[in-house]
């Protein structure tokens, strides 16, 4: 942005106005002065100096030199007219100056760094004016996942009003939300329809049903021997209502029927068996229950299992809710349910437990593909036969199996599942609380809870400049204007330009106008790099078995989006959060610049996120909130491994956190400020000079924020199934940051066990 900035993005602007004349030579009035109006006609030039990268891949902000610029949209110029010449504008209850509408004023490309980096428009200019302020935004196409979108509806890909008036109190610039109205009524939608089906399934097991017991079929004599009874055969036969000789099993009614060879089989009817009555038994086997003593069977013990591991939740972890996950977990119970009901039962017992398992099956049949015999994962049937199946006809989002980020947009981890009564008496019963996930806020002790209605598309590329002006009564031909920073930021420019030490203001004699200072962003920019350390990755096993010692994990992962909290919702005049503002939004960026993976010890190429500045003015200048980070991964091993509370499975998405803190002790490096006596950079807050004040924040305005993140040997230990609490002070930290700006912080972040 500067000649002191590695800021990727664009590249300052300098904006300059030119009067229009027929002569190079000055007068004493400018024939353009329009004495009745108080104005003066003048060429406006504007430069652009710097390169230019973007996206929230580097090429959508604008990030390094090599980037193409994006061009400038709905410009806006103000003129101010008050206030003390010399000085930038301090305050935002300007209401007086006069707006120009520059709409579009530079399109992608038009931009050559080298030689070609100034326009020339015409304007009339109050006589007075002595600061400037420029807005405008970069082109964008509609795309908001990869070019973010302000002020926009709820939910809306195009962004809404870009509008800076001459009345600065009611200038803001807003981030979007996700989820609109409708969004979130799909997403409940969603929610209950899935709830339910798995609802069904753990209640699976209570159909009545009747069974004989052996499963071998009574004989009788032939002409030819001893041979199978027929089915008619059977319910012919004279059979003796008896007591049940097994009476854990409940039926109403045990008939006996006695073959010819004088074998005896029962026939069981009107038998209701829950999978989990089994898994309230094997729960107390899993928890070592020592009031009571659990009593099953080989095969029942194999199905309170699975239910016991479907349903447990322990406290303070929290089951993923996402289409796929829920799919690979159908899958695990698939796979054992199949053994059970493939297996020859050796009591009767075991042949309740075959049926049972049958009927979960035929449930699971209902809801989703059959299982693969290759080893690979099930997936949902279609939305409409899903919810043909549960008679269910509100909206739904269009693909189970993606659920929750197709339509909605949203991280996989956004949806959580709770259960209810799982090993009681009552109806065991799943629901989703998206309002669970909590994102950090500037007070984390502060009892306060945000829901998925905080998430919120990036940024877009944003543009602003705040400047006192230098003037000269000569007419400036267009070639004459400096090109770039380093020839703008100079204080002699010669050829009768007031310098930039010089306070001053348009006259009726002025005919060419320029900035002092150059044009920046108005966005801050987050930097985020992954970094696998040469190391053995640990993973949490102990934690759940003491007997076992933590497994050895492979470093195949890949980032798919970046969660950035602390963010306010709105920023005023200035890009600064407005006054009252919360801090509990959170970024969520899932468009990457290209496949984040790695399969072995190294860093990834950055990914570049448009956020906004983070300057909490009711805190103390040395204490601005920390700002917690969850990257969004994939585990691309082979093999599954435990996290802070769950098991991450092979394909899995999963989540850990790392945490920006600009007063850290170690893995910081500090913002580059310009010196006190810079004329040429004054950028948001101001002191009563109009002087940057200097204060430390992860997030500041036209700086790059670089987070290099490293997951360390215990990093993996405190890995999340679902977005985890950005606003908790009691967060498990996975990622060590190192921290450092461009102008601004960079931090390098280890994800350790806390």
């Amino acid at each position: 942005m500067r000649k002191y900035l590695v800021f990727g993005m664009m590249g300052a602007l300098a904006l300059t106005f030119t009067a229009c004349t027929e002569s190079d030579d000055a007068v004493a009035l400018n024939p353009t002065y329009n004495a009745q109006k108080g104005e003066v006609t003048a060429t406006f030039a504007f430069n652009v100096a710097g390169g230019v990268a973007t996206r929230m891949t580097s090429a959508t902000v604008q990030a390094t030199d090599a980037e193409t610029f994006r061009g400038m949209q709905d410009a806006k110029l103000i003129a101010i007219t008050n206030g003390t010449d010399g000085k930038v504008l301090t305050d935002g209850t300007s209401k007086d100056g006069k707006v120009f509408d520059l709409g579009m004023i530079l399109n992608k490309g038009e931009v050559d760094w080298a030689d070609k980096s100034h326009r020339v428009l015409e304007l009339a200019l109050p006589v007075g004016t002595n600061k400037l302020l420029f807005y405008s935004r970069a082109f964008r196409d509609g795309n908001a996942e990869g070019l973010g979108v302000i002020n926009g509806e709820p939910g809306a890909e195009k962004s809404g009003v870009f509008n800076p008036t001459a009345d600065l109190s009611t200038v803001a610039f807003n981030l979007t939300r996700r989820l609109d109205a409708d969004k979130e009524q799909i997403m409940k939608n969603t929610e209950e329809l899935i709830a339910g089906v798995l609802t069904n399934i753990i209640r699976g097991g209570a159909t009545s049903f009747d069974f004989w017991y052996p499963t071998t079929k009574p004989q009788y004599a032939s002409a030819t021997g001893y041979v199978d009874m027929t089915d008619a055969q059977i319910a012919a036969a004279t059979v003796a209502n008896v007591t049940n000789p097994e009476p854990t099993i409940q039926a109403t009614q045990v008939d006996m029927l006695t073959d010819a060879l004088g074998n005896v089989y029962y026939h069981f009817i009107g038998v209701e068996q829950t999978w989990k009555d089994y898994g309230i038994e094997y729960s107390k086997l899993a928890d070592d229950d020592e009031a009571t003593v659990a009593d099953l069977v080989p095969l029942e013990e194999i199905l309170g299992n699975a239910y016991y591991q479907f349903c447990k939740i322990d406290e303070g972890a929290a089951r993923a809710g996402s289409g796929a996950s829920i799919a690979r977990m159908i899958t695990d119970l698939w796979t054992v349910t199949s053994k059970v009901s493939n297996a020859e039962p050796t009591s009767v017992r075991e042949t309740v437990a075959k049926e049972v398992a049958t009927q979960i099956e035929t449930l699971f049949s209902s809801y989703f593909k059959a299982l693969p015999t290759d080893g690979s994962l099930t997936e949902w049937l279609t939305a409409d036969q899903v919810k043909t199946a549960m008679s269910y006809t509100e909206e739904v989002v269009s693909d189970l199996n993606k659920f929750p980020t197709v339509d909605l947009a949203l991280p996989m981890g956004a949806a959580q599942l709770l259960i209810a009564d799982a090993f009681t008496t009552g109806d065991a019963e799943f629901s989703y609380d998206s309002s669970k996930i909590k994102f950090y806020l500037a007070d984390p002790t502060a009892d306060q809870t945000t829901s998925v209605e905080k998430f919120m598309y990036p940024s877009e590329l944003m543009y602003f400049g705040n400047s006192p002006i230098r003037v000269n009564d000569n007419t400036i031909l267009e070639p004459d204007y400096p090109n770039g920073v380093a020839n703008w930021d100079v204080a002699d420019w010669g050829n009768g330009w007031s310098q930039s030490t010089a306070a001053a203001h348009v006259l009726s004699t002025t005919r060419s106008v320029a900035m002092t200072h150059e044009v920046n962003y108005g966005n801050a920019l987050l930097a985020t790099t992954l970094t696998i350390a040469n190391t053995d990755l640990k993973d949490n096993r102990n934690h759940f078995y003491p007997e076992e010692e933590n497994a050895t994990i492979g470093k195949a992962f890949q980032v798919t989006g970046v969660l950035i909290g602390g963010q306010p919702g709105t920023v005023d005049w200035q890009y600064l959060p407005v006054d009252g503002a919360t801090f509990d939004n959170v970024v969520y960026d899932r468009q990457m610049n290209g496949e984040l993976k790695l399969n072995a010890a190294g860093t990834t190429p950055a990914n570049y996120t448009m956020v906004f500045d983070n300057y909490n003015k009711t805190l103390a200048d040395n204490e601005q909130s920390a700002v917690y980070v969850a990257l969004e991964l994939v585990n691309n091993n082979a093999t599954d491994f435990w996290g802070d509370h769950n098991l991450i499975r092979a394909g899995g998405t999963f989540y850990l956190v790392g945490k920006l803190d600009p007063a850290a002790a170690a893995g910081v490096t500090a913002p580059t400020w310009p010196a006190n006596t810079d004329k040429f950079r004054s950028t948001p807050p101001y002191d009563a000079d109009g002087k940057t004040k200097q204060i430390n924040r992860v997030f500041i305005q036209d700086f790059m924020t670089k987070a290099n993140f490293t997951i360390g040997e215990e990093s993996l230990q405190n890995a999340f199934v679902t977005v985890p609490d950005l606003r908790s002070s009691e967060i498990s930290l996975g990622l060590s940051v190192d921290l450092k700006w461009e102008s601004g912080y960079q931090f390098e972040v280890d994800i350790q066990k806390h």
